[in-house]
């Protein structure tokens, strides 16, 4: 009989996966399912390592489309989907998503990652601040960060970056520069508009976390932490702030069952600028290796994994945001911060447009190691993001030049 194998990273969609592998599996007497779920830390070289060895799963979840599809590991799904399929994810199968490259389906979307700013109420009402009437702009930030970690006598901060985590700009620090210009994509703020880089967006964001270290209300060795333990640190207390994605509502409430008193809210903005979006990212649900010995069996198999029933179940315990808005009756009232994270007008949440940034041939330092540092040091910003904008701006052009990029992707 033939067997499909399934690789994802650990996460709280485990026990539901497994469920579903269980009952497919009694289901189906043609087919069945291998599923393995590793380590997220180690998770992306393991499987690069046995897709370049040809010892990969049929499929898999974890890495952004492009770190797939570049290199031909991914298959593009377009000859494989049912009617049925394309009827269910109709308007996600064209248009601006990352999982749609040069006119290809490389993969089905299955939740939506929005961006907020997580509080502590309890911390906030201690420092005498409404929780209620949260940061609006980045000076309010520091007022109520120098108050948190005042009142707390030094046994909390105000405020948290986990600038040791290798998703902390995408996750932490592009979606600010987003909330203020809709042209910007993440992966070095790329301006689909003016057609180039522009990384002088993160001055004021820099700035920002230079401000917060000097008087004391950032969390300290912000260097070194990473996601994990900035989370921990929040569920037991000691931040304030930080700002996360969806994925805080099931690490909170399930991985780390804090007894904070938390809340998530409209990011803050730089002073004088005008908060217009609330980046999110549609997320593609995996993709079908190239690899796989049997392409129609394969697809089968990863379009049954990511229907409706398995997806509700996710929803119904908390574990993503639902993109299809046939499951928005799946969605619970009942688990703490999950609703605010649904997508909202008020808060003018929309869909991330596709970046070329994982896309480019870039020569140098990578911007996210000279985005770190600068977070960290004196260095004068300008210059140092006005080379990166050069920099990454040379790349893209000559992408688009050698015909390996096409412009109309990404305006």
């Amino acid at each position: 009989m033939p067997v499909i194998t399934i690789w994802v990273q650990s996460s709280s969609e485990t026990s539901v996966d497994e469920r579903w592998v269980e009952d497919f599996n009694e289901a189906n007497d043609d087919v069945q399912v291998e599923y393995r779920s590793m380590p997220s830390d180690r998770f992306a070289n393991d499987l690069m390592l046995a897709m370049r060895t040809d010892e990969g799963p049929d499929i898999f979840h974890g890495p952004s489309p492009a770190e797939v599809v570049n290199p031909g590991f991914a298959l593009p799904l377009d000859d494989y989907l049912s009617d049925e399929t394309r009827q269910e994810f109709d308007g996600y199968l064209e248009g601006s998503f990352d999982y749609i490259i040069q006119d290809s389906i490389y993969a089905l979307p299955y939740k939506f990652n929005g961006t907020r700013l997580l509080i502590n109420r309890d911390l906030f009402e201690e420092a005498g601040l409404g929780p209620d009437s949260p940061p609006q702009t980045f000076s309010e930030v520091e007022e109520a960060a120098a108050a948190i970690t005042e009142s707390s006598g030094g046994d909390a901060y105000g405020f948290a970056v986990p600038l040791a985590w290798n998703g902390v700009f995408q996750n932490h620090i592009e979606p600010l520069a987003m909330a203020v210009n809709p042209n910007l994509t993440r992966v070095g703020l790329f301006d689909r508009e003016r057609q180039e880089f522009a990384m002088e967006e993160f001055e004021p964001i820099l700035q920002l976390y230079r401000d917060l270290q000097a008087d004391g209300s950032m969390f300290p060795s912000v260097g070194t932490l990473d996601r994990d333990s900035l989370r921990s640190e929040f569920a037991n207390g000691q931040v304030g702030m930080y700002v996360g994605s969806s994925l805080e509502v099931g690490v909170m409430n399930d991985a780390l069952e804090t007894d904070v008193d938390w809340d998530a809210v409209r990011l803050p903005v730089p002073d004088g600028m005008e908060y217009q979006r609330s980046s999110g990212t549609v997320v593609a649900g995996g993709f079908v290796s190239s690899q796989t010995e049997d392409p129609e069996l394969a697809v089968r198999v990863y379009e049954e994994w990511l229907s409706a029933d398995r997806t509700c179940e996710l929803v119904k315990e908390g574990h993503i945001i639902p993109v299809l808005d046939s499951l928005q009756e799946c969605v619970p009232t009942d688990i703490h911060g999950y609703e605010q994270f649904v997508p909202s007008d008020d808060l003018l949440d929309t869909p991330d447009p596709i970046a070329p940034g994982n896309a480019l041939r870039i020569s140098g330092t990578p911007y996210e190691e000279i985005i770190a540092e600068l977070a960290v040091t004196d260095t004068e910003l300008a210059p140092a993001l006005q080379e990166l904008s050069a920099r990454y701006t040379e790349a893209y052009q000559e992408g688009v030049q050698s015909g390996e990029l096409d412009a109309s992707d990404y305006s």
